[in-house]
C-alpha cells in the first residue's frame, strides 16, 4: 500500500536540458499480484511548476512503471485510485502521465482478479510555448484479461484550459493504449465517467489539438484484439466538450487490424456526450477499424450518445462524425450490431454516417438495427457501403430516425452491390429526411441500391418514410424516393414500396437553369423472374415550385421511371393507388413524365398502374410569358410474350398548364405476341391550357402505337382500349395544331387478324 503522498516539483536548476520521472512504484522485475493479494496506489498528488523548471525538458509521472512482465492472479487485485496532477503553468516540452506504464511489456490479468483506476485528475493550464501533453490510464504491449477477470478506468477528468498560447500546442489522452487486446472467459474492459475538457481560450486557437481516445489497439498483428467467451468491452458516460481549436480527433475505440467478437461477447457504447464548437478540423469516431468479425450470438451497441459539431467553418472533409467506420464488418450466427437512441447533430459543413464499411456481410440469423437516431449535416448516410450481402434470415432494420440535411441524405446507401438471399430482409420504415437550406446540388433519397441479387423469398420494405426538401437549388435537384439499379430479384423475393411521402418545394431559383427530378422509383437494368414482385402503393408526392420566368427549368415528376427492365415467370412490376399534386409557378421547359417505361419486356408477367390521382398545374405570373412543355403523361415501350399483361387502369390525371407546346396523354409503344394482351381502361385525362399563345405544336390525346412488325392476331392478342375519357381544353389556340392528333390506336407494320372491331377495342 501506498497512499496519501504529495509532490511538489519545482525550483530544479541545471544547465543542462534534463528529463524528470517520479513513481510511486518502479518494477525493475517481474511484478506478481497472487493468490488474493493486493497493491493499492492512492491518494496521490502532483504540482508542477514549471515556471521554476530550469531547462528541464520532458516530465513523466507515471505511479506504477513497469519494465518487466506483470501478473495479476487468484482473485488479486491492483488499484490505483485519486490521482490528481495539476500544471499552472506549463513551459517544457513534454508532460506525460500514465498511471500504469509498461512500455513494451505484457500485462496478464486472469482467474477472477482485477485491475482498477478510479478518480484521475490532470489539470494543465497556461501553455505560453510549444508544448505536448500525453494522458495515459494504461499503456502496455500486451494486455491479456481472462478467467472472469476485469479491467476498469472510472471518473477520470482530462482538463487543459489553457490561456495565453501563442504558438502550437497539443493535448492528448488515452484511457488504455495497447499493441494486443485480449479478452477471454466472461472477463471485461470497462472505461466509466471520463470527463475530458479541451478549452485553450487563446490568443492563436487554431494551433491546438487535442485527441482523445478511450480505448487503443495499435498493433498490426492479426487478431490483435480478440472477445471471447461472454467478455464485455464496454465505454460508458463519456462526456468530452471541445472549442477553439484547430483540431479536434475523438476516437472512444480505436484499431486498425482484425478484430474478433466471438461466442456471446459485446462491445458498447452507452451514454456519449460530446460538445464541440469552433473546431477547424473535427473528426469523431465511436468505432475505426480495418476488418471486424461478430460471431456466434455476439454484438456490437452504441446507444444514447449526444454528438454535437457546430460553427465549423471547412468543408465536409474536415468535419466528420461517423459510429462505426471499417473495412469489412462479418455478422453471422444471430450477431447483432445495433445503433438506436442516438444524436448527432454538425453544422452545414458536416459528414454524419452511422455505419461506413467497404463490404458488409451478414449470415445465419444476423440483425442490424439502427433506430430512433437524430442526424444533421451537410452529408449524411446513415448506413453506407460498397457491397451488402445477407443471407440465411438476415435483417437489416432501419426505423424512426430524422435525418436533416443540405447537400446529400439516404437511410441505405450501397456504392457497387446488395446480395439478399434466403428470406433474407432489409426494412426501412418511419423515418423522415428533410433539407432546408440554399444548395448546389442536393441529392434525396430513402435508398439508393445497386442490386446484384435478391432470391428466394428475401425482401426489401420501404413503408410510411417521408421526403420532405424546401431548397433554393442553384444546379439541381435529385429526389427519388428508392433507386434500383442492376438487379435480378427471383424465386419469390418482393420489394414492397409503401405510404411514403416527398414533399418539394422551391419557393424561388436564384438562376435560370435548374434541374428538378423527383421520382418515387427508378429502376434500371433490373431482371425480375420466378415470381419476383415489385409493388407501390399508396404512396404520395407534392411539388410546389416557384421558377424566375427564365431559361429552361427542367422537371420531371415520375412515379415510375424504368429503363431495360425485364420480366419473366409470373413476376410483376405494380403501381397503385399513388396520389400527385403539383403547383407550378414561372417554371419554362415543363417536363412532366408521371409514368415512364422505357426498353421494357414481358414475359409471362404483368405490369400495372392503376387508382393513381395526379393534378399538375402550372402558370406563369411574370411579365414575359413563357412556353410550358409537358411530355406525355404515360410514356411506354414494352415488349409483351407468353401471356404477357399491360394495364393502365382507373387513373384520374389533370395537367392545367400554361401556353402548352407538346402534351399528350398515353405516348405507348408496343411489341404484342403469344396471346398478351394490353388494357388501358376508365382512364380519366384532363388537359387543359390557360394561356394566350394561340399556336400549338402538339396536342394529342390518347395515342397507342403497335410495332409489330409482323402480325397482330386479334383473336389470341387482345387490345383492350375501353371507357376512358380525354378532356382536352384549350380556348385560346386560334391557329390550328402542327400535329393535332386524338388517334386511339396507330398500327405500324402490322398485318391485322382476326375481327379488330368485334368487341375487342
Amino acid at each position: 500500500v501506498v497512499s496519501d503522498h504529495d509532490f511538489y516539483i519545482q525550483h530544479v536548476r541545471s544547465t543542462l536540458s534534463k528529463s524528470l520521472a517520479l513513481s510511486l512504484v518502479s518494477a525493475a522485475k517481474e511484478v506478481r499480484v497472487d493468490g488474493m493479494s493486493t497493491m493499492k496506489l492512492y491518494n496521490t498528488s502532483y504540482l508542477v511548476d514549471s515556471n521554476s523548471l530550469a531547462n528541464v525538458m520532458d516530465v513523466a509521472l507515471t505511479p506504477l512503471l513497469l519494465k518487466h512482465y506483470m501478473l495479476i492472479n487468484n482473485h488479486s487485485t491492483v488499484l490505483i485510485a485519486n490521482t490528481s496532477v495539476w500544471c499552472p503553468t506549463h513551459m517544457f516540452r513534454r508532460l506525460k502521465v500514465a498511471l500504469v506504464d509498461g512500455g513494451d511489456r505484457t500485462v496478464n490479468i486472469t482467474s477472477h482478479s482485477s485491475l482498477q483506476i478510479v478518480g484521475v485528475v490532470t489539470n494543465v493550464t497556461d501553455t505560453p510555448v510549444p508544448y505536448l501533453v500525453l494522458v495515459h490510464g494504461i499503456v502496455v504491449e500486451h494486455l491479456n484479461v481472462d478467467v472472469n477477470s476485469h479491467v476498469g478506468l472510472f471518473d477520470a477528468r482530462v482538463i487543459f484550459h489553457l490561456h495565453n498560447t501563442t504558438s502550437a500546442t497539443a493535448s492528448s489522452y488515452y484511457a488504455v493504449m495497447v499493441d494486443q487486446l485480449h479478452l477471454s472467459d466472461a472477463s471485461s474492459l470497462v472505461v466509466h465517467n471520463t470527463v475530458g475538457e479541451f478549452h485553450p481560450h487563446a490568443t492563436r486557437p487554431g494551433d491546438f489539438t487535442a485527441v482523445l481516445t478511450l480505448v487503443a489497439v495499435v498493433g498490426s498483428v492479426p487478431r490483435a484484439l480478440t472477445l471471447s467467451g461472454g467478455c464485455t468491452l464496454m465505454m460508458s458516460s463519456t462526456n468530452v466538450s471541445v472549442n477553439d481549436m484547430y483540431s479536434g480527433h475523438l476516437l472512444l475505440l480505436q484499431h486498425f487490424g482484425d478484430v474478433d467478437i466471438d461466442n456471446n461477447s459485446s462491445i458498447a457504447f452507452i451514454n456519449t456526450t460530446i460538445l464541440a464548437t469552433f473546431v477547424k478540423v473535427f473528426a469523431m469516431y465511436l468505432w475505426i477499424g480495418t476488418d471486424v468479425s461478430i460471431t456466434n450470438n455476439s454484438s456490437f451497441e452504441a446507444t444514447a450518445s449526444y454528438i454535437t459539431n457546430i460553427n465549423s467553418t471547412t468543408g465536409t472533409a474536415n468535419n466528420l462524425m461517423e459510429l462505426c467506420k471499417v473495412d469489412s464488418l462479418l455478422l453471422h450466427s444471430s450477431s447483432i450490431l445495433s445503433f438506436t437512441n442516438n444524436y448527432m447533430v454538425s453544422d452545414t459543413t458536416g459528414k454524419v454516417t452511422l455505419i461506413q464499411a467497404v463490404t458488409v456481410d451478414l449470415m445465419d440469423g444476423a440483425h442490424i438495427n439502427l433506430t430512433n437516431t437524430t442526424v444533421q449535416g451537410s452529408d449524411c448516410k446513415l448506413f453506407t457501403s460498397h457491397y451488402l450481402l445477407m443471407s440465411k434470415g438476415c435483417m437489416l432494420w432501419v426505423s424512426n430516425n430524422t435525418i436533416t440535411a443540405n447537400l446529400w441524405f439516404a437511410l441505405l446507401y450501397i456504392g457497387s452491390g446488395l446480395t439478399l438471399v434466403d428470406e433474407s430482409q432489409i426494412y426501412l420504415t418511419a423515418s423522415t429526411l428533410h433539407a432546408d437550406s440554399d444548395v448546389q446540388v442536393l441529392q434525396a433519397h430513402i435508398a439508393a441500391v445497386p442490386i446484384d441479387m435478391l432470391r428466394n423469398h428475401s425482401s426489401i420494405v420501404v413503408h410510411n418514410n417521408t421526403i420532405s426538401c424546401r431548397v433554393v437549388p442553384a444546379t439541381m435537384l435529385v429526389a427519388i424516393g428508392l433507386m434500383l439499379n442492376k438487379g435480378v430479384f427471383e424465386s419469390t423475393s418482393f420489394i414492397s414500396y409503401e405510404g411514403n411521402l416527398i414533399t418539394i418545394e422551391v419557393p424561388h431559383m436564384p438562376v435560370s437553369t435548374v434541374a428538378i427530378q423527383a421520382m418515387t422509383m427508378l429502376l434500371s437494368d433490373v431482371i425480375l423472374s420466378n415470381n419476383a414482385h415489385i409493388t407501390l402503393h399508396n404512396n404520395t408526392a407534392t411539388y410546389s415550385i416557384v421558377g424566375n420566368g427564365n431559361g429552361a427549368t427542367i422537371l420531371l415528376l415520375l412515379e415510375v421511371y424504368s429503363g431495360n427492365v425485364r420480366l419473366y415467370g409470373n413476376s410483376s412490376v405494380s403501381t397503385s393507388e399513388q396520389v400527385v399534386h403539383g403547383s407550378i409557378v414561372d417554371a419554362p421547359g415543363l417536363s412532366i413524365l408521371l409514368f415512364m417505361m422505357i426498353q421494357v419486356f414481358l414475359d409471362s408477367s404483368t405490369v400495372s398502374f392503376t387508382k393513381t390521382t395526379a393534378s399538375v398545374a402550372s402558370f406563369s405570373k411574370g411579365a414575359t410569358t413563357p412556353s410550358m412543355l409537358s411530355n406525355s403523361v404515360f410514356l411506354i415501350a414494352a415488349s409483351l410474350s407468353n401471356g404477357s399483361l399491360f394495364e393502365i387502369a382507373r387513373n384520374t390525371i389533370s395537367v392545367n398548364l400554361t401556353n402548352i407546346v407538346q402534351c399528350s396523354g398515353v405516348g405507348a409503344y408496343f411489341g404484342i405476341n403469344d396471346i398478351s394482351s394490353v388494357v388501358i381502361s376508365n382512364n380519366t385525362f384532363i388537359i387543359k391550357d390557360t394561356g394566350t399563345n394561340t399556336t400549338v405544336r402538339e396536342l394529342s390525346g390518347m395515342l397507342l402505337d403497335i410495332v409489330q412488325n409482323g402480325t397482330l392476331d386479334t383473336t389470341t392478342t387482345p387490345v383492350y382500349i375501353s371507357s376512358n375519357t380525354i378532356n382536352i381544353t384549350a380556348p385560346h389556340i386560334t391557329k390550328g395544331f402542327t400535329m393535332n392528333s386524338g388517334c386511339l390506336l396507330e398500327l405500324s407494320r402490322c398485318e391485322l387478324i382476326g375481327d379488330l372491331y368485334a368487341g375487342v377495342i
